[in-house]
């Protein structure tokens, strides 16, 4: 007869119903323990670990009481009694059960907030640890709960990515949910002023925007071209071309970055620049520019090029 048997033969055997065994500590559970050992049960064994006993529990609950959370109580028992003595060996077979248990069932948010601070605070790890950490991040995810998931990704921090990676990976969360403080908050921590920028700009903060794009050249010197467009659009015009002209080399395969620049020297009346930029924006699949390009074609008295492109590009006309 197998171990699993035995333990619940001995259970059904010796208690009067599952009721008897209230257990809801670790103090309980050595009771338990007692009894195994001075049964003789286990006669090729002289030590019977806490964590295994517990293991067994939450099995005996599970399968045979369909008491989901019960089993999950005793299971987070024995990993917390693993906790409290690192030289012991933490079973395999019990952290894949877990997670399979994690995997399968929906837990409330206190019990997830139990489980997430049970399995972060381990001091061992294997690969089925990592698993219910990585599994428990994207179940808060799923459910909203950034904080705790980020209690989880902070644990995976320089496995699963770094520290960088993961701020900014939940500012784009906060972001996707219109959580734009938190957004910049994360940003902030992720050193990412370019993406601060992005949101700063999209609220139309045009001041504050500039200030994270300087901020960002350094190590996104594509942001010249952001730069330009906002001068541009403040009227610092010499502020404006110096940025799209120092930008050019990092948006070398942009199209909008040719379109801003058609856009620039066209608002300037600087008109042979803006059709130049406006053919390399074409060139670059950026058709926005067309009606514009034959406008500007129109005021250089350049009505036959102005004619071929409508041909060419007829359903880019309204």
């Amino acid at each position: 007869m197998n171990t699993e048997q035995n333990i619940t033969n001995f259970i059904q055997n010796n208690f009067d119903g599952w009721s008897y065994l209230k257990i809801n500590s670790l103090d309980a559970m050595n009771v338990v323990h007692d009894l195994f050992f001075r049964t003789g049960l286990y006669d090729d064994k002289n030590y019977y670990d806490n964590n295994e006993v517990m293991h067994y529990y939450a099995v005996y609950n599970l399968r045979f009481m369909k008491d989901v959370n019960k089993s999950l109580t005793y299971y987070l028992y024995s990993v917390n009694a693993i906790k409290k003595d690192s030289n012991r060996n933490f079973s395999e077979y019990t952290c894949y059960q877990l997670n399979d248990l994690l995997n399968k069932e929906k837990f409330t948010i206190d019990q997830c907030t139990q489980i997430i601070n049970c399995i972060t605070n381990l001091k061992i790890s294997n690969n089925y640890i990592e698993k219910m950490i990585k599994l428990m991040e994207s179940k808060m995810i799923e459910m909203k709960e950034y904080e705790l998931s980020m209690k989880c990704a902070e644990k995976l921090k320089n496995k699963s990515y770094t520290k960088e990676q993961m701020y900014e990976k939940y500012a784009s969360l906060y972001l996707n949910d219109g959580n734009f403080t938190k957004a910049i908050q994360y940003y902030q921590m992720a050193n990412n002023h370019k993406e601060i920028g992005h949101i700063y700009e999209k609220q139309n903060n045009d001041d504050e925007a500039i200030k994270h794009y300087l901020l960002a050249l350094n190590k996104y010197p594509e942001c010249h071209c952001k730069l330009g467009t906002l001068y541009s659009k403040q009227n610092n015009n010499n502020e404006a071309e110096k940025h799209f002209l120092l930008g050019k080399t990092y948006n070398a395969n942009n199209p909008d970055y040719y379109n801003n620049m058609g856009n620039f020297y066209e608002s300037n009346k600087k008109y042979d620049e803006a059709v130049k930029y406006y053919n390399l924006a074409i060139q670059h699949n950026n058709f926005t520019c067309i009606e514009k390009l034959v406008q500007v074609y129109l005021m250089l008295n350049r009505d036959n090029d102005a004619m071929n492109l409508y041909l060419k590009f007829p359903n880019h006309f309204k």
